[in-house]
């Protein structure tokens, strides 16, 4: 289990489906190096990247542990990324708080890991344990998000 396929999972469960299965095809969009490229910006800036109990930690910041995004046009999604960042981190017991930051607007997003949203978070993670087992490939969602996915082709040719 790890951050992408929680992130995926909210995202688009086939995402998340094919992914977990190897299936990567991230090297060929343009977007996703776009995010891998912002991404490495804001990194140059941080130097303190590190990793722990599993999880790469963008930045730590004081009481924060700082997630960087290309943009938040998938809120939720990012959310719970870093709501799994921080439960991970709790179990090494670092306690944070989390901060999303967004490339493309300053309007960061403080998240809590809370006991409620900790044992959605447990729940979401067996909803994906259950999925990625599956032997059945989740259909696709014909969504316009759908077009800028890095899986268009394969869902869609």
């Amino acid at each position: 289990m790890n951050g992408t396929l929680i992130n995926y999972f909210f995202h688009c469960k086939r995402q998340c489906y094919l992914h977990a299965h190897k299936l990567k095809t991230e090297h060929t969009s343009d977007l996703v190096k776009l995010g891998k490229y912002y991404h490495k910006e804001f990194e140059e800036k941080d130097e303190d990247k590190k990793m722990i109990n599993g999880v790469k930690i963008d930045k730590i910041e004081g009481d924060y542990l700082i997630e960087y995004k290309k943009s938040n046009s998938d809120v939720k999604a990012s959310e719970y990324q870093l709501l799994f960042y921080l439960w991970k981190l709790k179990q090494a017991g670092i306690i944070k708080t989390g901060k999303l930051k967004f490339k493309d607007n300053r309007d960061d997003k403080e998240v809590n890991l809370t006991l409620e949203k900790e044992k959605e978070l447990e729940m979401i993670i067996q909803k994906i344990k259950t999925l990625i087992n599956s032997d059945q490939i989740p259909p696709v969602i014909n969504k316009r998000k759908c077009r800028k996915c890095a899986y268009f082709e394969f869902c869609y040719s």
